[in-house]
């Protein structure tokens, strides 16, 4: 697993935040990603208050939402906007995500975490512009680590392993979407505290236990 700068590793530790809450954008490396329920943790253990939002523009049938919202933890404030598009959206709930990700700006500004690592929200506007092939490829990728983060046992682990893997091979994942995945994966089994297999390969080109036993399947 990818270490994590030590900035983040500080304050991931103050709030008590796991590991598996953090991972590093396949296509950037460098750039570090929080989970939005990870900075909610945050938001309530450093005590951050929010005012009601201010919509800035509201376009709900081009599914359009850009809102300011404005924090506050003791005697600081902050604001940012949250912005949610067919450019840099693809759920049918604009006005959420656009609260999201203004939220969680202004989290991470409070927590001192800004600049060192962006929302889980925020892949879509941090993700460089890539060709209609590689989207179609890639498609799957921002479920991966928010379903990851639901499993609970060792037998969800193993069936989640085979059904992305399926996934992976399929879209034709590159090289740094299977290194993230496995590192992912390991940060799991490390979190349950028990290893599922000995082959580690993620998705590898050598058929392993979770490999055959999909084939069989």
């Amino acid at each position: 697993m990818s270490t994590l700068d030590p900035r983040i590793e500080k304050l991931r530790v103050e709030y008590g935040l796991e590991r598996t809450d953090f991972w590093e954008l396949p296509q950037k490396k460098g750039t570090w990603l929080v989970k939005h329920s990870a900075l909610e943790t945050v938001a309530a253990k450093a005590n951050i208050t929010f005012d009601l939002p201010e919509i800035i523009e509201a376009r709900t049938a081009d599914k359009i939402a850009v809102i300011v919202a404005r924090g506050f933890r003791g005697e600081r404030s902050e604001w940012s906007f949250g912005e949610a598009s067919p450019l840099n959206n693809k759920n049918s709930y604009p006005f959420a995500m656009a609260e999201k990700r203004a939220k969680d700006r202004v989290i991470l500004k409070l927590a001192g975490l800004h600049g060192l690592v962006y929302s889980e929200d925020e892949i879509a506007d941090e993700e460089p512009r890539r060709s209609s092939a590689s989207l179609k490829r890639e498609s799957s990728w921002p479920q991966f680590a928010p379903e990851l983060a639901e499993v609970s046992n060792e037998i969800q682990l193993q069936n989640f392993v085979a059904a992305w893997r399926k996934i992976a091979i399929d879209e034709q994942w590159n090289a740094s979407f299977k290194e993230t995945a496995k590192d992912l994966i390991d940060g799991k089994r490390a979190e349950l505290a028990k290893p599922v297999a000995d082959d580690d390969t993620f998705p590898g080109d050598k058929p392993n236990a979770y490999e055959s036993a999909f084939r069989a399947g």
